[in-house]
Protein backbone atom coordinates (compact mmCIF):
# COMPACT_ATOMS: atom_id res chain seq x y z
CA UNK A 1 0.00 0.00 0.00
CA UNK A 2 2.44 2.26 0.92
CA UNK A 3 4.54 1.58 -2.01
CA UNK A 4 1.89 2.25 -4.63
CA UNK A 5 1.06 6.21 -2.40
CA UNK A 6 4.40 6.60 -2.90
CA UNK A 7 4.22 5.95 -6.88
CA UNK A 8 1.20 7.53 -7.48
CA UNK A 9 3.18 10.80 -5.28
CA UNK A 10 6.32 10.36 -7.66
CA UNK A 11 3.88 10.34 -10.66
CA UNK A 12 2.09 13.44 -10.11
CA UNK A 13 5.14 15.34 -9.52
CA UNK A 14 6.88 14.39 -13.11
CA UNK A 15 3.25 14.74 -14.77
CA UNK A 16 3.19 17.53 -17.72
CA UNK A 17 0.63 19.65 -16.28
CA UNK A 18 2.67 20.05 -12.78
CA UNK A 19 4.52 21.81 -14.93
CA UNK A 20 2.03 23.86 -16.30
CA UNK A 21 1.69 27.81 -15.55
CA UNK A 22 5.76 28.93 -15.41
CA UNK A 23 6.93 31.48 -17.89
CA UNK A 24 10.34 32.42 -18.94
CA UNK A 25 11.41 36.52 -18.68
CA UNK A 26 14.22 38.69 -18.70
CA UNK A 27 14.52 41.13 -17.07
CA UNK A 28 16.00 45.23 -16.18
CA UNK A 29 16.88 45.40 -12.53
CA UNK A 30 15.10 42.04 -11.72
CA UNK A 31 16.20 40.44 -9.99
CA UNK A 32 16.77 43.52 -8.01
CA UNK A 33 20.23 43.04 -7.54
CA UNK A 34 21.23 43.49 -10.90
CA UNK A 35 21.41 45.01 -13.83
CA UNK A 36 19.78 41.84 -15.95
CA UNK A 37 18.42 38.67 -14.87
CA UNK A 38 16.68 35.63 -15.70
CA UNK A 39 13.63 35.08 -14.15
CA UNK A 40 10.91 32.23 -13.42
CA UNK A 41 7.35 33.81 -13.14
CA UNK A 42 3.98 31.10 -11.61
CA UNK A 43 1.19 32.56 -12.70
CA UNK A 44 -1.80 32.04 -10.47
CA UNK A 45 -5.22 33.37 -10.84
CA UNK A 46 -4.48 36.76 -9.02
CA UNK A 47 -1.42 35.59 -6.90
CA UNK A 48 2.23 35.23 -9.18
CA UNK A 49 5.37 33.92 -7.72
CA UNK A 50 8.99 34.72 -9.26
CA UNK A 51 12.36 33.72 -8.63
CA UNK A 52 15.43 34.79 -10.66
CA UNK A 53 19.56 34.44 -10.91
CA UNK A 54 20.62 37.84 -11.58
CA UNK A 55 24.45 37.88 -10.52
CA UNK A 56 26.96 34.98 -11.15
CA UNK A 57 30.93 35.09 -10.48
CA UNK A 58 32.89 32.17 -10.60
CA UNK A 59 36.28 31.98 -10.27
CA UNK A 60 39.19 29.36 -10.30
CA UNK A 61 43.33 29.94 -9.48
CA UNK A 62 45.91 27.24 -9.63
CA UNK A 63 49.39 27.85 -7.84
CA UNK A 64 52.03 26.98 -10.64
CA UNK A 65 55.02 27.84 -8.20
CA UNK A 66 54.77 24.14 -6.58
CA UNK A 67 58.27 23.03 -5.73
CA UNK A 68 58.21 19.54 -4.60
CA UNK A 69 61.99 19.39 -4.82
CA UNK A 70 63.06 20.30 -1.28
CA UNK A 71 66.25 18.05 -1.73
CA UNK A 72 67.64 17.18 1.64
CA UNK A 73 64.51 18.77 3.68
CA UNK A 74 62.31 16.83 5.83
CA UNK A 75 58.98 18.54 4.10
CA UNK A 76 59.76 16.16 0.92
CA UNK A 77 56.11 15.08 0.49
CA UNK A 78 54.87 18.87 1.77
CA UNK A 79 52.52 20.01 -1.24
CA UNK A 80 52.61 23.94 -1.23
CA UNK A 81 49.58 24.32 -3.61
CA UNK A 82 46.70 27.35 -3.35
CA UNK A 83 44.33 25.87 -5.39
CA UNK A 84 40.82 27.24 -5.40
CA UNK A 85 37.54 27.35 -6.85
CA UNK A 86 34.59 29.21 -6.24
CA UNK A 87 30.85 30.22 -7.41
CA UNK A 88 28.28 32.85 -5.78
CA UNK A 89 25.04 33.42 -7.08
CA UNK A 90 22.53 36.21 -6.50
CA UNK A 91 18.89 36.81 -7.14
CA UNK A 92 15.45 37.93 -5.42
CA UNK A 93 12.22 35.97 -5.12
CA UNK A 94 9.22 37.72 -4.89
CA UNK A 95 5.38 37.80 -5.14
CA UNK A 96 2.69 39.30 -7.56
CA UNK A 97 -0.85 39.93 -6.97
CA UNK A 98 -2.53 41.21 -10.15
CA UNK A 99 -5.57 43.47 -9.60
CA UNK A 100 -8.58 42.31 -12.25
CA UNK A 101 -8.12 40.70 -15.26
CA UNK A 102 -7.84 40.82 -18.88
CA UNK A 103 -4.72 42.18 -20.68
CA UNK A 104 -3.73 45.39 -18.57
CA UNK A 105 -3.33 44.52 -15.21
CA UNK A 106 -2.09 46.86 -12.15
CA UNK A 107 0.06 44.91 -9.81
CA UNK A 108 1.31 45.27 -5.86
CA UNK A 109 4.63 43.03 -5.18
CA UNK A 110 7.20 42.34 -2.43
CA UNK A 111 10.23 41.05 -2.10
CA UNK A 112 14.01 40.32 -0.90
CA UNK A 113 17.35 39.19 -1.99
CA UNK A 114 18.76 35.86 -2.34
CA UNK A 115 22.61 34.76 -2.27
CA UNK A 116 24.59 31.39 -1.99
CA UNK A 117 28.22 30.61 -2.21
CA UNK A 118 30.80 27.92 -2.01
CA UNK A 119 34.13 27.76 -2.10
CA UNK A 120 36.37 24.35 -2.90
CA UNK A 121 40.47 23.98 -2.06
CA UNK A 122 42.29 26.57 0.44
CA UNK A 123 39.80 28.29 2.62
CA UNK A 124 36.53 26.11 1.94
CA UNK A 125 33.37 27.05 2.73
CA UNK A 126 29.53 27.22 1.59
CA UNK A 127 27.03 30.45 2.83
CA UNK A 128 24.03 31.63 2.19
CA UNK A 129 21.46 34.85 2.95
CA UNK A 130 18.28 37.00 2.03
CA UNK A 131 18.87 40.65 2.64
CA UNK A 132 17.43 43.44 0.90
CA UNK A 133 13.57 43.34 0.86
CA UNK A 134 11.62 45.43 -1.58
CA UNK A 135 7.92 46.34 -2.28
CA UNK A 136 6.04 48.47 -5.20
CA UNK A 137 3.33 48.31 -7.91
CA UNK A 138 3.11 48.41 -11.61
CA UNK A 139 1.11 47.03 -14.54
CA UNK A 140 1.62 43.60 -16.77
CA UNK A 141 0.82 43.96 -19.97
CA UNK A 142 -0.57 40.63 -21.89
CA UNK A 143 -1.38 37.45 -21.33
CA UNK A 144 1.06 33.83 -19.76
CA UNK A 145 1.89 32.98 -23.31
CA UNK A 146 3.72 36.70 -23.97
CA UNK A 147 3.94 39.54 -21.25
CA UNK A 148 5.87 42.30 -20.30
CA UNK A 149 5.67 44.04 -16.92
CA UNK A 150 7.32 47.33 -15.34
CA UNK A 151 7.30 48.15 -12.11
CA UNK A 152 8.68 50.62 -9.67
CA UNK A 153 9.50 49.49 -5.92
CA UNK A 154 11.47 51.11 -3.32
CA UNK A 155 13.85 49.26 -0.86
CA UNK A 156 16.02 46.57 -2.31
CA UNK A 157 18.84 47.74 -0.28
CA UNK A 158 20.07 50.63 -2.81
CA UNK A 159 18.21 53.53 -0.61
CA UNK A 160 16.39 55.35 -3.68
CA UNK A 161 13.32 53.64 -5.36
CA UNK A 162 13.86 51.75 -8.66
CA UNK A 163 12.66 50.63 -11.84
CA UNK A 164 11.85 46.98 -12.89
CA UNK A 165 10.82 45.44 -16.16
CA UNK A 166 10.48 42.18 -17.99
CA UNK A 167 9.47 40.70 -21.19
CA UNK A 168 8.34 36.72 -21.27
CA UNK A 169 6.69 33.88 -22.57
CA UNK A 170 5.42 30.55 -21.65
CA UNK A 171 7.49 27.77 -21.09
Amino acid sequence: MMVRALLAFVAALVATPALANWSLNLGYQNPAVSTFGVNFLYHGSNWHFETGIGWIDADASVDEDDDDDTSGSDDKDKDDDKDTAGLSLAGDVDLKYLFSSGGLRPFIQAGFGIGVGARAGDGAGFGAGTGGGFFGGGLFLGSPSFYGYGSYNLGGGGGDGFVQAGIGFDI
